[in-house]
């Protein structure tokens, strides 16, 4: 909460942690989730951890709407997530920020980085 600017209402801002999902506890067990449930060893596939992710996201969110609240955006910060980003979107219907999403604007400020119709 530190990053947020003083002059926002914290009110208006959720800040969760995954640490205690299924897939928090799987990123502190130190395992990737870059196989499939088919070729996984243990339960940490990308299947398990997705529908983890999602199913938190879907509990917050109902607790910010029985409080009256709205959500408007996810915004991921952990660098594991980028992975999960689409699927956040399909489910919720909403905007998604991620690491990449961040990059990608960031290089946008360097401008364009291939040609197209648009000459300086």
């Amino acid at each position: 909460s530190s990053l947020i600017p003083s002059n926002v209402n914290k009110d208006c801002i959720h800040l969760v942690g995954l640490e205690n999902s299924v897939f928090g506890k799987w990123v502190a067990g130190g395992n990737s989730f870059s196989r499939f449930k088919a070729d996984a060893f243990d339960s940490a596939s990308v299947e398990e951890a997705l529908e983890s992710v999602c199913d938190e996201c879907e509990k917050v969110m109902e607790s910010v709407k029985s409080d009256g609240g709205r959500v408007v955006c996810i915004v991921q910060e952990c660098a594991e997530l980028p992975v999960y980003s689409n699927a956040l979107r399909r489910r919720f219907k909403l905007p998604v920020y991620d690491t990449m999403t961040a990059i990608n604007f960031v290089q946008m400020g360097w401008g364009p980085s291939s040609p197209s119709s648009y000459m300086m």
